[in-house]
């Protein structure tokens, strides 16, 4: 890969402000609105056991059912932002990505469309990382949905994993181990992203895709995985040339 030029640390460094200012925003307001989702749940299944004997309560189940859905949907949606802030209380531990990302690359040659080529070229017998073996599964999942829709007409998708320092990383490696992280990167050769995007593309509820899928949450979980394991998620892209999402996980001690 090429040293990064002036221009993409830019847009790098403005990326990693606004998403420090997004983390921080909804870290001090994601847990109180757990809270308020929380009280308004038990409240309606309160009332669901007080109206059970009562002639109309079929007539009122119906608003507290969509008040106790929509209440559910309302904690789904802060506990993906706050996973997305980095703030998601996942119980990192030192595991072998090998299988993980061999699972991906089958994944992605049985989901694949036949217009697709699939390139992987994985590196053998990778050292442990500090991380969450399931959550790595899905942000890997989510990168590699994103690189598909950017190829409806077809393309070709690659697949690499590399172990490497990481040249110009705003932060050492917290295993102290050299510096030395676990790259994984997903490209594609599809539509690209436009340049006055590239800086907000990790934000929540911003997509490159219409219509919107998962609310724009892909990238921005993708983020806040490689902040919580202490690593990070680089990304470039230009306009029709594709695009290419390195995850770097820092190598356990």
């Amino acid at each position: 890969m090429n040293a990064p030029s002036a221009t993409d640390l830019d847009v790098r460094l403005i990326r990693r402000e606004r998403m420090e200012a997004v983390s921080d925003l909804i870290g001090r307001v994601g847990h109180d609105y757990n809270n308020l989702f929380g009280i308004l749940i038990n409240a309606m299944a309160i009332l669901r056991e007080e109206l059970a004997g009562q002639l109309d309560s079929e007539n009122l189940k119906v608003f507290i059912d969509d008040a106790e859905s929509a209440s559910r949907e309302g904690a789904a949606v802060m506990a993906r932002l706050l996973a997305c802030a980095g703030h998601q209380g996942s119980r990192l531990t030192a595991f072998d990505p090998g299988p993980v990302f061999e699972d991906l690359v089958r994944r992605a040659g049985s989901s694949k469309p036949e217009n697709v080529r699939l390139d992987a070229a994985l590196c053998p017998d990778p050292p442990a990382v500090r991380g969450d073996p399931e959550r790595l599964t899905s942000v890997m999942e989510n990168l590699l949905q994103n690189a598909l829709e950017a190829m409806p007409e077809g393309g070709k998708l690659t697949v690499e994993s590399t172990t490497r320092p990481r040249v110009g990383a705003a932060a050492p490696n917290p295993s102290g181990d050299a510096d030395r992280y676990v790259a994984l990167s997903v490209s594609d050769s599809g539509e690209g992203i436009q340049r006055d995007r590239l800086k907000r593309v990790f934000e929540p509820f911003v997509t490159t895709r219409q219509p919107a899928k998962e609310r724009g949450f892909g990238l921005s979980l993708a983020y806040g995985y490689a902040v919580q394991c202490g690593g990070e998620l680089d990304l470039e892209s230009n306009p029709g040339e594709g695009t290419t999402v390195t995850l770097w996980m820092p190598v356990a001690e």
